[in-house]
């Protein structure tokens, strides 16, 4: 990669019109900062970059937040899967990791919805598009873990 061989990014969601308490969240360039709205107290966390959501956003049929079309997602690929493929292509084993609490955006960022490509679609349709398929050999696994289960992403048809 162009860059550490790690990086790490937070990404938020925005927010919902239910959340009716003050943002407990602020976003100073790579930076976090975390404020108790118990006691005030502030805790900063330093990312390689700190992904904030379109300011535009609609709900869709399952209350859920769906990004303008194709901005935030590309922009997540662009900046991060475009790196990893070009690792990937240079011979290294390369591997995308997302963690978060439960519906907080992981699946939606690696699998996208019915508006957006994720990151694993975008990524594979360049590696097909690159690759020359007698002179390599790819696989893939797509692993979950989830209530402390690993799941196999391209064999659990629930996924």
């Amino acid at each position: 990669m162009k860059q550490n061989s790690i990086r790490v990014v937070a990404c938020m969601r925005p927010r919902r019109q239910q959340d009716t308490n003050p943002p407990c969240i602020r976003v100073e360039g790579t930076t976090l900062i975390l404020t108790s709205p118990d006691n005030n107290q502030s805790n900063r966390f330093v990312f390689d970059h700190c992904l904030q959501p379109p300011l535009h956003h609609e709900l869709d049929s399952s209350d859920r937040f769906v990004f303008e079309r194709n901005t935030h997602q590309r922009a997540v690929y662009l900046n991060y899967g475009v790196d990893l493929l070009a690792h990937a292509l240079d011979g290294h084993n390369a591997c995308l990791f997302t963690y978060g609490v439960s519906n907080s955006g992981q699946s939606e960022t690696l699998f996208g919805n019915r508006h957006c490509k994720g990151l694993v679609e975008q990524f594979i349709e360049e590696l097909m598009w690159t690759i020359d398929s007698e002179q390599h050999k790819v696989s893939l696994e797509i692993l979950c873990i989830s209530n402390e289960q690993i799941i196999d992403c391209l064999e659990d048809k629930s996924f």
